[in-house]
């Protein structure tokens, strides 16, 4: 007979364990995946290395914990749509605009570590894209053919540029660009 593990130690704490996810967070965002370490967040959280793997088994788990409870985006949806959608590019140039040095870390940890890669398509990826997708059918219409590419152009032009040419996005100017883009396609699919 197996003995019941889940009996042993403390009770796990719910202080505790948002003590250590946002320790995490803030970790991740300031050294991205690569330089993502247990040990270090253990020491922020004021919290013992064994508390934290008995919670989470390995640095995967922990990350992925963590981006599900801290996305770090909030989109919000009005009447507005090109106010919604500014707001949402601002949102996403802001989370991973500046962080060119960190996307090929964390595209590596989503290709390596399917706990990573669920967390973040249903967390970041796909939030972002139901909100962009929804406010750009609601300035352009619903039957634009190529809406998908549209919405999956605005995140994949931010970490070309971040990612790639290690360029520091302006948020601001980012969305506004978006927004000209939006409506010189409606402005095109509606005449």
């Amino acid at each position: 007979m197996t003995p019941d593990t889940s009996a042993r130690g403390r009770p796990r704490s719910a202080d505790r364990t948002e003590a250590i996810l946002l320790a995490a967070n803030e970790i991740l965002h300031e050294g991205g995946y690569d330089n993502f370490h247990m040990q270090d967040v253990a020491d922020r959280a004021g919290a013992g290395l064994a508390t934290i793997y008995r919670r989470w088994p390995a640095k995967p788990d922990l990350v992925a914990a963590t981006i599900c409870r801290h996305p770090n985006m909030e989109f919000v949806q009005t009447d507005d749509p090109t106010a919604d959608l500014r707001q949402g590019a601002i949102a996403l140039a802001t989370e991973i605009g500046s962080k060119g040095e960190y996307i090929a870390g964390f595209i590596t940890a989503v290709r390596e570590h399917p706990v990573v890669a669920e967390a973040v398509r249903s967390a970041i990826i796909g939030q972002s894209r139901m909100m962009f997708r929804d406010s750009i059918e609601r300035m352009v219409g619903g039957d634009f053919l190529w809406i998908g590419h549209v919405v999956d152009s605005i995140p994949g032009v931010l970490m070309f540029r971040s990612g790639m040419l290690g360029e520091e996005v302006d948020a601001e100017a980012f969305a506004d660009d978006v927004v000209l883009l939006v409506k010189a396609l409606a402005a095109s699919h509606n005449t």
